[in-house]
This record gives structure tokens, sequence and C-alpha cells, in this order.
């Protein structure tokens, strides 16, 4: 976004966006364009990466968990997707946001992440292959 193209945001949106900057004394600043890094894309055209997070549940969960989620790998990311397909933004500052087809399916995506956070990997596994054949 730039002064150009203005977002049109509502006050309460979900926005996902890369922190410029945080001081305690100082309002944060947010940027929705990737770093130099990333192939760059307009947000506004919906190919970006950044941008604002339509529908969908946000909910919190610890930082831990969150990393975790975050890793190439991600046994939670991994065997939830394999029975529902769905979007998912995570933070590291443990904000997630899920959107799938369905509510029923934000609804019991939700819960589960939840559950990943006491359960080990093979518990986590079993609980997703015994909860979601049946949907």
């Amino acid at each position: 976004a730039s002064r150009r193209n203005k977002p049109a945001l509502q006050v309460g949106s979900v926005v996902y966006a890369r922190v410029v900057s945080a001081y305690k004394d100082m309002d944060p600043e947010i940027s929705c364009c990737s770093s130099s890094a990333q192939a760059r894309k307009d947000w506004v055209t919906g190919l970006g990466v950044f941008g604002e997070l339509a529908g969908g549940y946000c909910f919190s969960i610890s930082i831990g968990l969150a990393r975790k989620m975050l890793q190439e790998e991600s046994y939670v990311v991994e065997s939830l997707g394999t029975h529902i397909p769905f979007e998912i933004a995570i933070g590291l500052n443990g904000m997630v946001w899920v959107n799938a087809q369905k509510p029923a399916h934000v609804v019991i995506l939700v819960n589960l992440i939840g559950r990943a956070e006491t359960l080990s990997r093979d518990q986590f596994v079993s609980l997703v292959e015994q909860t979601l054949p049946f949907i």
C-alpha cells in the first residue's frame, strides 16, 4: 500500500503485515510490502503475501506453538491439511487466522490447533485421524 493506493480497511480488520518498528513510547509501524528478498506483488490485487485477511477466525495460541507451526515440516499443519483444505496465517506473536470452506471446519481446526499445545506429535496425529475422517 502507498499513499496513492491507500487500503480501505475498517477498524477491527485483521491484517497480515510485517512489523517495521515497535517502540515503547511510539505507535507501531507496519508494512504490507514484502521485504526486498521476496518477490514484490501488489497486495491490493490479492496476489501479495501481506494484506487484509477476510473471513475466517482469529485466535491466540502460545508463542512456542506458533514457532512449532511455522517450521518447514509442521506436523500440526501437515496432518490437518491432509483432511481439510484451509488457509492459515500464523504470527510470531501467537495470533493465528484460519479460514475454510465451511464454518464447521473452522471450528474443528481451531479446537484441534488448541489441543496441539498439550499433545505429543503421535497423540496429535492420532487425534486428527480419529476426528477428521467423519467430516
